[in-house]
């Protein structure tokens, strides 16, 4: 009977034991299945950490229905790429430099069209459009805001202007930078073009203002396309020039003659001098202003004779000799620098043409 007893008893304890593993091991697979969850892209609504460098180089707002990831390119430059929930096409990588930005061209591309003037407008009556825009009054714009053109954080515009232009100008960079932002550049002015405002005269009335035809379009298209082809063979034209340092250290070395015969004659009208030495210092003024308008006939001729600018003036000739002098005393900027700037504005400008003529 005690043994029956015992044999019953430890049957019971061992079905309990049996239930309760059944009952964990099923509550177990039901809390690792669960019911079916909707994936949340968080990245939509709590965008990931950024820090100094790439919030400079952040190019667009993030997109609600991607992620975004900034990453770094060896030559300087960084790449957004997006990735589109629900399997979406990932959108093509922008990029953008770190010292020459998209803003660069955002508001170059504007400066271009303020210093447009259609034909009958209030700022050219005439009867053809211009391009008012010069290399001068785009050196002075740029060396003064440095829009869009970033030094190292640290520095003030005289050194951010010195790191910006060391940068750029060598062949290989002036490379990345067409070819990163040459296409980028004519979607600008495509974008900006349609919607900028221009005053006209009304007869009696106050001017009137009006968004460009697409005939002006075109002709803005068109000028543009023709001042980047002369800039370019401008450049191109220096870059094979033998003699050209000489003669443009020649020219500055005759102006300042000039400058010292005005300082003289000043001088000894100011201190009561005879009037014959200050005749004599009146003469040799006259003489030096020769000998410069001659110096710089020279030194334009011997660049518009092979370039064959048609939309450049001769200061603005002028100009870029004394500019690229500079880049080769101070920086010791090479030919082929300015051989590879020619080139790729000669292929920019053709875009622009080409653009001039496709525009419906």
């Amino acid at each position: 009977m005690k043994k029956s007893t015992l044999i019953i008893t430890s049957l019971v304890i061992a079905g309990i034991i049996a239930a309760t593993a059944i009952f964990f091991v099923n509550k177990s697979k039901k809390a690792k299945s669960g019911p079916p969850r909707i994936a949340i892209n968080h990245s939509a609504n709590k965008p990931e950490p950024i820090n100094a460098e790439n919030m400079e180089l952040a190019l667009q707002p993030p997109s609600s229905n991607a992620s975004e990831k900034t990453l770094p390119l060896s030559n300087g430059t960084t790449s957004r790429t997006d990735i589109q929930a629900d399997n979406q096409p990932a959108s093509a990588p922008r990029e953008e430099d770190r010292h020459v930005t998209l803003a660069f061209f955002d508001d170059l591309v504007e400066l271009a069209l303020k210093h447009y003037h259609p034909a009958h407008s209030i700022a050219n009556p005439g009867n053809k459009g211009r391009l008012d825009l010069s290399v001068k009054t785009l050196n002075m714009h740029y060396g003064l805001s440095l829009e869009g053109l970033e030094g190292d954080s640290h520095e003030n515009k005289s050194s951010a202007r010195q790191t910006i232009l060391s940068y750029v100008m060598t062949p290989a960079m002036l490379d990345i930078l067409f070819d990163l932002y040459g296409k980028e550049f004519l979607l600008k002015a495509q974008e900006k073009a349609p919607s900028t405002v221009k005053l006209f005269p009304i007869h009696s009335q106050q001017p009137v203002s009006r968004p460009l035809s697409l005939l002006q379009q075109k002709e803005f298209f068109r000028l543009c396309g023709k001042k980047l082809q002369d800039l370019g063979r401008v450049f191109s034209t220096i870059s094979t020039m033998n003699r050209f340092s000489s003669r443009v250290a020649n020219f500055l070395k005759v102006r300042t003659e000039l400058n010292n015969a005005y300082y003289t004659f000043w001088s000894l009208k100011d201190n009561n001098t005879e009037q014959n030495r200050i005749d004599e210092a009146a003469n040799n003024i006259k003489k030096n202003i020769l000998n410069v308008e001659k110096t710089k006939k020279a030194l334009v001729a011997s660049i518009v004779n092979k370039a064959r600018p048609q939309t450049i003036s001769q200061d603005d000739i002028l100009y870029i000799a004394k500019w690229v002098f500079r880049r080769q005393s101070n920086d010791a900027t090479s030919q082929k620098t300015f051989a590879t700037l020619g080139k790729h504005l000669l292929t920019l400008g053709k875009d622009f043409s080409r653009q001039a003529e496709t525009l419906q």
